[in-house]
């Protein structure tokens, strides 16, 4: 379920940084096998959602160095290892 900016307004503001557009909302999942990974879907205004990798080990003070646009074909994704 998409969330607000409270939650994760430093991966919504490195998110928009990145991309240039106007994030609407972010998902965040955590690898349960990778620890401090994360998957993102991001939601935007106009066009579809794209999906970020983040191996930073946590959410807060996320910057736009520390996203990885990756597809994922399914959400939550499974993790790679």
């Amino acid at each position: 379920m998409p969330v607000s900016l409270d939650r994760y307004g430093a991966v919504w503001r490195a998110v928009a940084a990145l991309t240039g557009r106007e994030v609407r909302a972010v998902e965040c999942a955590a690898d349960p096998s990778v620890r401090g990974a994360f998957a993102i879907r991001a939601h935007f205004a106009e066009g579809p959602a794209l999906h970020f990798l983040i191996t930073a080990g946590r959410l807060d003070g996320v910057t736009e160095r520390d996203l990885e646009e990756v597809e994922f074909t399914a959400w939550p994704p499974a993790s790679r290892f």
